[in-house]
């Protein structure tokens, strides 16, 4: 029981620290967090644009990482029905995927590619 309890606070401190860094590109605009091969080829301009969208996708990954913690929460306390079912695996998935789509599109879209030269 502990390390199911254990396992959903790591689940949200990564689904957080994700979530937090896409939140601060989204705001800022700053790509500086993406790693700089991401960023090679992105025009000047368009760095503010690149890092709002994967930022966006980001925050998408942390939602996606939290809502598939919700299970291992459920195995030692008590929470309302949609949150011991398939709801939060499926959401959670979908935000996995979605947000990861966000990100690779934003890059390839921007940088031309998702590792430049």
């Amino acid at each position: 029981m502990i390390n199911a309890l254990l396992s959903f606070l790591a689940c949200v401190a990564v689904g957080a620290l994700v979530g937090g860094t896409g939140a601060y590109m989204v705001v800022s605009g700053d790509a500086t967090p993406l790693h700089s091969y991401h960023r090679s080829n992105v025009q000047p301009q368009d760095l503010a644009v690149l890092a709002r969208w994967s930022g966006l996708g980001a925050v998408m990954l942390g939602v996606g990482i939290i809502l598939l913690s919700l299970p291992l929460l459920a195995k030692t306390r008590p929470l309302p029905g949609w949150a011991r079912g398939m709801l939060p695996v499926v959401l959670g998935g979908a935000f996995l995927i979605i947000g990861a789509v966000v990100i690779t599109g934003s890059i390839v879209y921007y940088n031309g590619a998702i590792v430049a030269p």
